[in-house]
């Protein structure tokens, strides 16, 4: 039993939506069609057509918003997903440059010394050992 205030998803909403001149087309699979100017308008949308279309109780379902523009979205999910990984490897990269400059500085090198190490300016390197 779900939690007090917790709503139980009982179903999925499938929807497909596809680009035309004003905005979206939204294609709920088993219920109808029906649009949005902008697609984070869709799941709002969605669930208006399922309220009013079937006997589903209001927001106990979850609405599955899946892009159709024949392929770019496919690169526009890879291109989202080269962005959070290069997010992630400039804070390991970060981390460990940190880390670095804590030991150069520990075996005694000068600022000016671990910026040239580092391939950083002086000002930077002392950024880093603050």
């Amino acid at each position: 039993m779900p939690a007090e205030g917790v709503v139980a998803v009982t179903r999925t909403y499938r929807v497909t939506a596809k680009r035309w001149e004003r905005g979206w087309e939204l294609y709920v699979k088993g219920v109808g069609v029906t649009q949005c100017r902008v697609l984070n308008d869709a799941e709002r949308r969605v669930r208006g057509l399922v309220d009013t279309m079937s006997d589903e109780p209001v927001g106990d379902y979850a609405v599955d918003v899946r892009i159709d523009l024949g392929g770019l979205e496919d690169e526009a999910r890879s291109a989202r997903d080269l962005a959070a990984r290069a997010a992630e490897v400039r804070s390991e990269a970060a981390a460990a440059t940190r880390a670095v400059t804590a030991k150069l500085r520990s075996a005694g090198l000068s600022l000016a010394d671990v910026g040239t190490i580092l391939g950083v300016s002086r000002s930077r390197a002392a950024q880093l050992a603050a």
